[in-house]
């Protein structure tokens, strides 16, 4: 396959983000420039003379790297996209069951992790309606709604099931109004005090109403659970809102991501499920009615191709080559130890933070001391798990959260929502997927009393099945048994389980207290460099699809915009805010700036 041709380096262009991570006198001269609304620029590249079409090496084949090429081969840049693994789609793929097949069936169907598309994904969407899907339809097409929540306890507490309805916004609320109906989503069937699940609500209205500067320099610096003040609080307080919540929205631990990261994404899906801010028509929460590769990752691959994207599998980023404070190459390597360099007229980071943070070494911060940052972002483990089931099991119109299982097990059960019959897979007796995602790996489990990280394949498997059935069958006995599995299939990203060498190839990006100011934006003080993933700066701050979409539409912008191109950049939607909290985020300001908390963090105000 051809290679991206080699051109000059581009000129040092504008540094566009200012985090401070000390590295230097360099790093402090660009940081104090930055706060003092300094820009740091040079004059962008034009386009090559003649009109040539100008090459683009993207290294990450996820979500984020081929969103990079959707917008950029769309408007005539030659694009190649290279991927250290042997498929595309990263952690947003599905892959199979190895040895599975009979009797010419395809293998049975895994994936990463179970996923949702939410209501606010206006981005993602957009993407999807452009990647065509049979005759007149397109993999927008092949999302459908999800109509409930369900909370399964154990000890013989209630459960809670939360609807997830479409319904039309009021524009006419008032900010009571909005707390009343903010309770009735919230409703935990009296199984805590009232005055929690108030004071919770009421939490979460002080966030929608704070102020930016309030939400970047106070709520970024504290846990979402400080923020909930949640160790002054019942264990139902903690385990259905501080944890149960945030565990089933994004798979993160509250006591580890910062309140701003989980209070955006949760101011988001609140008001998803109170009507606004959803792309039209959009419920809180749809999924793909069959294998992700199948109705996404397959058609887009091949829509791709279908326009020019080059794709070369096999082959990871080891290091930049640098000149003149410009990159001039990538170094690559196979998995047999073939080494190749990768030259462009432009460049594309398209990778997770632990991966590219290796890269950025000795020249490269020498050129952007701020991408420094990215050594000091955090990973951690969430991971997924299928159990192949004889019988269907549909234990809710949409997601599941075992409240109470010490390993923070959420899933979905998949027949009820695919098309396909599902007995058209393995040997065919399989009739439905309970697709479970492990979020807690370091708390040891209810069988071998070891945290996940520590045990074996089987084990894991056997933890988790464990703790499905304490709350299955607490609440309704005998709705699950031995009997009913057919077999399970744990994420092959987890290897070396059982050992000390135990690792996750695929971690997620944590949202750790103070991490946005060690975060970088798609545009590098590097002029022919640009990063796309989901810890780039984003407004939806979480590690998400739509975040990586974004990131990729943001670093195809620039480039465009570098390169003097005069195409339209890619359409980028922020994330909606009602015009109902525009008056108190306005004086939150004044209440910031002058030292004081939020008026209406009155009862337990945090602080860091």
């Amino acid at each position: 396959m051809p290679e991206p041709s080699v051109s000059p380096p581009p000129a040092h262009s504008s540094v566009d983000h200012n985090r401070a991570v000390g590295r230097r006198s360099l790093l402090r001269a660009t940081a104090g420039a930055a706060a003092l609304g300094v820009t740091l620029g040079a004059p962008s590249r034009a386009a090559p003379p003649g009109g040539a079409r100008q090459s683009v090496a993207v290294f990450g084949g996820g979500v984020a790297g081929l969103s990079v090429a959707q917008e950029l081969v769309e408007r005539g840049f030659a694009v190649t996209v290279y991927e250290r693994t042997a498929e595309l789609g990263g952690k947003a793929r599905s892959n199979t069951v190895p040895g599975s097949s009979a009797d010419g069936r395809p293998e049975l169907p895994g994936e990463h992790g179970y996923r949702g598309f939410l209501g606010f994904y206006h981005n993602l969407d957009e993407l999807m309606k452009r990647i065509p899907y049979g005759p007149g339809r397109t993999t927008f097409d092949n999302l459908v709604p999800t109509g409930t929540g369900r909370f399964f306890r154990t000890g013989g507490r209630p459960e809670v099931t939360i609807a997830n309805v479409a319904r039309p916004w009021n524009p006419g609320l008032t900010l009571a109004e909005f707390f009343t109906n903010m309770l009735s989503v919230l409703d935990t069937s009296g199984q805590m005090p009232p005055a929690e699940a108030e004071f919770f609500a009421r939490k979460l209205l002080v966030f929608m109403t704070s102020s930016p500067e309030r939400r970047e320099h106070q709520w970024e610096h504290l846990t979402w659970t400080q923020f909930l003040c949640a160790d002054t609080k019942s264990a139902e307080y903690n385990a259905l809102l501080a944890r149960g919540l945030t565990r089933n929205l994004a798979s993160i631990r509250s006591e580890d991501a910062n309140a701003r990261s989980v209070g955006i994404i949760g101011e988001a899906f609140l008001l998803s499920l109170l009507g606004f801010g959803n792309t039209p028509g959009a419920v809180a929460v749809r999924v793909l009615e069959g294998a992700t590769n199948e109705l996404w990752m397959h058609p887009w691959i091949t829509h791709l191709r279908n326009c020019g994207t080059v794709f070369e599998t096999g082959w990871e980023a080891t290091s930049l080559t640098m000149s003149a404070g410009q990159l001039t190459g990538v170094l690559v390597r196979n998995p047999r130890g073939g080494l190749r360099t990768i030259e462009a007229d432009w460049y594309v980071l398209a990778m997770p933070a632990e991966r590219a943070a290796p890269l950025f070494t000795g020249p490269v911060l020498d050129a952007d001391p701020a991408l420094e940052g990215v050594h000091l972002l955090r990973t951690d483990w969430m991971s997924g798990i299928q159990f192949y089931l004889r019988k269907p099991l549909p234990l809710t119109a949409g997601g599941t959260s075992f409240v109470d299982s010490p390993w923070a097990l959420t899933s979905i059960s998949q027949a009820q929502f695919w098309k396909r019959d599902m007995t058209t897979y393995g040997d065919g007796t399989v009739h439905d997927i309970l697709s479970v995602a492990i979020a807690e790996w370091t708390t040891p489990g209810i069988v071998y009393n070891k945290p996940a990280r520590d045990c074996t394949r089987q084990e894991i498997a056997d933890e988790v099945w464990a703790q499905i059935l304490a709350h299955l069958n607490d609440n309704e006995p005998g709705l699950l048994s031995a009997a009913d599995l057919h077999s399970w299939h744990l994420d092959p990203a987890i290897t070396g389980t059982g050992t000390p060498h135990a690792a996750n190839d695929t971690p997620l990006f944590i949202q750790q207290p103070g991490s946005w100011q060690h975060r970088p934006s798609a545009t590098t003080a590097v002029g022919n460099l640009f990063l796309a993933s989901d810890y780039v700066r984003t407004d939806i701050n979480v590690a998400t699809m739509e975040g990586a979409n974004i990131a990729g539409r943001m670093a195809a912008n620039a480039i465009l915009e570098r390169s003097g191109r005069t195409e339209p950049p890619a359409l980028i939607t922020t994330l909606q805010h009602p015009p109902l909290f525009d008056a108190f985020k306005a004086a939150d300001s004044d209440h910031y700036r002058r030292g004081l908390p939020h008026a209406l963090d009155t009862e337990q105000p945090a602080f860091p």
